[in-house]
């Protein structure tokens, strides 16, 4: 939930603010792609870049996901709207390349960590703080300041602006 509380923070301050961040890294993000959408041309103005790094069988973030859509549901129906708009889920939703209205790739890197060894079984949401690949990739962009593109020991492009970990499928034994 901590995108959820920046994207909120950015909406609701000024976003000069931000000045001083050298790169926004968002890992298993639980907040509304579409805010993303709507801040994004503010945020990257303001630092050298965004990372996400995401797992599509992310089940926390499903249930989160399905919380999400039942409250707007629910609050639908309440307020008697009938159409149906509701937050989707970054974290497991942005498998595919993000792009601008006009076609254009964002400069975002997404990585997808869903061949990530040790992802806690079958919630598969706390790889970032168990898994060396990760932590090393973190390190790596933090530190070297190297983009997704440069990352080409750990990472592959797999299209767009999304990027695969370079490792064994866990049923290959080592």
């Amino acid at each position: 939930m901590g995108a959820r509380v920046l994207f909120s923070y950015f909406k609701k301050y000024r976003l000069d603010l931000i000045d001083s961040l050298g790169s926004i890294i968002l890992i298993n993000p639980e907040a509304d792609l579409n805010t993303l959408y709507e801040l994004y041309p503010y945020i990257i103005t303001r630092v050298q870049s965004i990372t996400i790094y995401c797992d599509g069988k992310d089940t926390a973030l499903y249930w989160a996901d399905i919380a999400n859509y039942s409250r707007t549901f629910f609050n639908n129906a309440f307020h008697n709207k009938s159409s149906m708009s509701y937050e989707i889920g970054m974290g497991r939703n942005i498998l595919e390349p993000l792009r601008d209205s006009e076609g254009n790739l964002l400069s975002i890197d997404i990585i997808n960590a869903g061949s990530v060894h040790g992802n806690v079984a079958e919630v598969r949401h706390c790889y970032f703080s168990l898994s060396r690949e990760v932590i090393e990739d973190i390190r790596e962009h933090i530190v070297e300041g190297k983009s997704a593109f440069s990352r080409v020991s750990r990472l592959i492009k797999r299209e767009g602006n999304i990027y695969d970990f370079l490792i064994a499928p866990p049923y290959v034994l080592h």
